[in-house]
């Protein structure tokens, strides 16, 4: 007999202290009707089957010949079973057109190897394809759980009645290999998913309050946690079931959700400053998590550089906007672009917390330069500083000269006052303060360094500076490198 996954038994304790891709569905409907047991969805009381629908995919490695277990996300109630075969393929019979269900894996011993979150079943009669279980979908599928928990308490205490649902869309775009691997070394693997699950909700709710802030008009009935549906995840769990590796299922759900957005006509400034808000309070909140031995600070890490890849995406869609939209020469359009492709590169390459930090730090360099090179540009060897904004200046009389060098001492005082205000929410945190709390206090924070920035601009050169330096020195930039 098989036992209930942990992280069910986990959701119960949490909720009593709170009181697709397609396949056969001939051969699918086969496997399961050869087993000859009834089913969570069979109703054979009347002779009829009630409204039923298939999983199918690969389990962990080790559970071949084994049995597989539906379960709802939010509640640990069992809606689905089914067989692994020996090739480690499963068909699991479910309810049909059930929302957020876990899938989990366990061997001929009844021993749990994997599980995998599936965001939909289909219709009566369909088959859904779920992602290969590995490392990373059973932390997906934790934390997830975790994180319904945890903003079920949260709307609780606050009275608010019923909690916002997590956006399986992003926080499997959080969480890669690298993640996984942290968390599976974590002393305390409860306590790691726990923390991972709190700095997402952080995240999302830092994002959606960020674009409401930045593009209030075409925010207002944008909904960032549904962003992208279950037909969308659906389909991007049918290509990795054919074989797409997770980091292009990760770039895809990305660009899926960024699509989103940018369909409601959010602007690119915003939706970038969405990311690096939601990347501030994630890297914030598991920082302060490992220093208070709450999490590990390899888990704060790996999802750091994950958030650093984040902000590079949106970086580049910036940069393309930039560049699009000025009406200056091409030295600053090449110096641009071209940071930004070396930002990218540096990113996709191997490498942990640090190098990514070391990459945006480049990244400014190209963008913005050095003070030196901006107050004396004629005092520069060839070569020196090839930044975009010398670029700029070299093409400007003396006064929108000096118009940029006002916004670039503006935004060095506003990165100083970023910092400072990121490090006075990490040494006050408490891992009671709610997902609300923290993005307040991030978007304040980033407002406010918008504000300094942008309130020396009183040309066009001089808003085409403060925004390359809002793209370059305002995201990652500011309490990304490890503390």
């Amino acid at each position: 007999m098989t036992r209930t996954s942990t992280l069910f038994a986990l959701l119960s304790i949490s909720l009593a202290a709170c009181d697709g891709g397609s396949a056969d569905k001939d051969s699918a409907s086969d496997s399961v009707e050869a087993t000859g047991t009834e089913r969570p969805g069979d109703d054979t009381s009347n002779g009829t089957q009630a409204r039923t629908a298939h999983i199918v995919g690969s389990a962990a490695a080790g559970s071949e010949s084994g049995s597989i277990q539906v379960h709802l996300a939010a509640t640990g109630e069992l809606v689905g079973e089914g067989e692994i075969g020996e090739d480690g393929r499963y068909v699991a019979m479910v309810e049909a057109e059930t929302e957020a269900v876990i899938v989990s894996a366990f061997d001929a011993a009844g021993e749990l190897r994997g599980e995998v979150l599936v965001a939909a079943t289909g219709e009566a009669e369909s088959t859904t394809s779920a992602a290969p279980m590995t490392s990373e979908t059973r932390l997906e599928a934790e934390v997830y759980v975790a994180a319904e928990a945890e903003a079920s308490a949260e709307a609780e205490a606050e009275g608010e009645g019923e909690a916002e649902s997590t956006a399986i869309a992003d926080l499997r775009a959080r969480i890669d290999a690298e993640v996984a691997a942290a968390v599976d070394a974590a002393p305390d693997r409860e306590e790691a998913v726990r923390s991972l699950s709190i700095a997402i909700l952080a995240a999302q709710e830092t994002e959606a309050r960020a674009m409401a802030t930045f593009d209030p008009e075409h925010s207002e009935d944008f909904d960032s946690r549904a962003a992208v549906d279950v037909e969308v995840l659906a389909e991007v769990d049918a290509m990795l079931d054919s074989g797409m590796s997770s980091e292009d299922a990760d770039r895809w759900l990305l660009a899926a959700e960024d699509a989103a957005a940018a369909a409601a006509e959010i602007s690119v400034e915003a939706r970038a400053e969405a990311e690096s808000s939601a990347s501030l309070a994630l890297r914030t909140t598991l920082d302060a998590m490992a220093s208070l031995g709450s999490s590990t600070w390899a888990v704060a890490d790996a999802s750091a550089r994950v958030a650093a890849e984040h902000e590079a995406h949106f970086s580049s869609l910036t940069a393309e906007a930039i560049v699009e939209a000025s009406a200056h020469g091409e030295a600053v359009s090449e110096a641009t672009l071209e940071a930004q492709a070396e930002l990218e590169a540096r990113l996709e390459a191997e490498g942990d917390r640090e190098d990514a930090a070391a990459a945006w730090a480049s990244f400014e360099a190209a963008v913005v330069g050095s003070a030196e090179a901006l107050l004396e540009p004629e005092e520069m060897e060839e070569g020196e500083d090839d930044s975009a904004l010398l670029g700029l200046i070299t093409d400007l009389d003396v006064d929108a000269a000096l118009d940029i060098v006002s916004v670039v001492e503006a935004a060095a005082d506003a990165t100083v006052m970023l910092e400072a205000e990121v490090e006075a929410l990490a040494n006050t945190y408490e891992p009671e303060m709610s997902s609300e709390e923290v993005a307040e206090s991030v978007v304040e924070a980033r407002l406010a360094f918008h504000s300094e920035v942008y309130g020396s601009v009183d040309s066009a050169s001089s808003e085409l500076a403060a925004d390359l330096i809002v793209m370059a020195s305002g995201g990652f930039v500011a309490g990304g490198a490890a503390r």
